[in-house]
C-alpha cells in the first residue's frame, strides 16, 4: 500500500478504509455489556477455572477498550469490580487470602474490604487459579494411594 510506504498515515488509512470498509470496529456494544457479562458468568456460578478465566478476562478487556475508544464515561477501566463480581465463591476466598498473606487487602473505615484495582486483581486471580489447579492434581493421587493401601494384603 502506497501510504505504508510513503509514511503518508492519512493516505493509508483511507486505502485500508478503502479495502477493509470502516475505521471503526465492527463489534460495538452497548452501555449494559460488561454487567451482562458479569450476569452470564454469575448464573454459571461464577469463574472457576483457568479458561473461564481468560475468556472473560479477555472479553472484559475487548469492551473496556471499546468503552475507552469511543469516549463513554461511565467507565472506570481500572476497576476490579466486574472481574470480582463473576468469581466463583470458593475463587474469591482464595484470592482473599492471598491478598490478606501480601498484606495488599485494604479495608475500609467500617472494616469492609475494598476491590482491589484490575491489574493487581488479576495478578492474584492467576495465582489463586495456580493454586487451586494445583490442588485439585494433588487429590485424585492422595485418594488412590490410600484406596490402594486399604485394598491391598499387605496392608491386612
Amino acid at each position: 500500500m502506497e501510504g505504508h510506504e510513503t509514511g503518508n498515515w492519512e493516505l493509508l488509512k483511507k486505502e485500508l478504509i478503502r479495502k477493509w470498509g470502516r475505521a471503526t470496529p465492527f463489534r460495538k456494544y452497548r452501555e449494559d455489556a460488561i454487567p451482562r457479562l458479569v450476569q452470564k458468568a454469575q448464573e454459571s456460578h461464577g469463574i472457576k477455572s483457568r479458561v473461564e478465566y481468560r475468556k472473560f478476562v479477555g472479553e472484559l478487556e475487548e469492551m473496556t477498550d471499546y468503552f475507552t475508544r469511543m469516549d463513554y464515561s461511565h467507565l472506570n477501566p481500572e476497576s476490579g469490580n466486574p472481574l470480582w463480581s463473576a468469581l466463583s465463591a470458593e475463587l474469591k476466598k482464595e484470592v482473599t487470602k492471598e491478598l490478606a498473606h501480601a498484606k495488599k487487602l485494604k479495608k475500609t473505615k467500617d472494616g469492609r474490604n475494598i476491590i482491589p484495582e484490575l491489574d493487581t486483581l488479576k495478578e492474584y486471580v492467576e495465582m489463586a487459579l495456580i493454586i487451586i489447579d494445583f490442588d485439585e492434581d494433588e487429590s485424585p493421587a492422595v485418594t488412590a494411594e490410600s484406596t490402594k493401601k486399604k485394598g491391598s494384603p499387605a496392608a491386612s
